[in-house]
């Protein structure tokens, strides 16, 4: 029997209460000693749309998220770069300032003209944290390595799975950022999402 699915992400924990996008949300990206995630929420009165910026590295680890709110949008794609994160909505590309800390400050947009397609520099770097994960669908772990620890250890972005015994199409899914020691013992973690994925299924 074959499945298709679409996941839509409903969250339930961490930063915020509602429903997000369809399919187009959740998406991250990771720099070089932070990862940057985005959450839209659709539940009347809409909410605000929020980037969510973690440093991690050096002697405090894993920070708190600094956030800043945007327009609403649909998302088609996330970069992270030096000193930018680029979200690419349906018409324009919001480039995010980062200061020295890795906290967004503000942003900037450039049209984008071509409606029919995601601007080419997104295609295929982009992952979403609902939507990407085996984790969901198989009931597995599944974990992103974002960087190695001075002195031993990782930092992973790992992403784990239950299931919902009333409902074969639908998981409860949680995201963290975690930091292990060089044995690979979780040291430290921050929750990013929590909350249920159900999957859309048909033969």
């Amino acid at each position: 029997m074959k499945q298709r699915c679409l996941i839509v992400l409903i969250l339930l924990g961490g930063f915020g209460v509602g429903t997000a996008y369809a399919d187009s949300d959740g998406y991250y990206c990771a720099g070089r000693g932070y990862v940057a995630y985005q959450f839209g929420f659709a539940a009347p009165p809409i909410g605000p749309h929020r980037l969510y910026v973690v440093r991690f590295g050096g002697t405090s680890g894993i920070e708190a998220a600094a956030v800043l709110d945007l327009p609403q949008f649909q998302v088609h794609g996330i970069l992270c770069g030096e000193r930018t994160v680029e979200i690419a909505a349906y018409d324009a590309i919001y480039s995010v300032r980062l200061d020295a800390a890795k906290r967004p400050i503000g942003y900037d947009t450039t049209p984008w003209a071509d409606h029919q397609s995601t601007p080419p520099q997104f295609v295929g770097h982009s992952l979403n944290l609902g939507a990407l994960s085996r984790a969901a669908r198989d009931l597995k772990v599944q974990r992103e390595s974002l960087g190695t620890v001075d002195g031993g250890g990782q930092y992973l972005l790992a992403i784990s799975a239950v299931a919902i015994p009333s409902d074969r199409c639908s998981s409860m899914v949680t995201t963290r950022l975690v930091r292990t020691d060089r044995n690979g013992h979780e040291v430290q973690q921050l929750e990013i999402f929590r909350g249920r994925a159900v999957h859309e299924c048909g033969e």
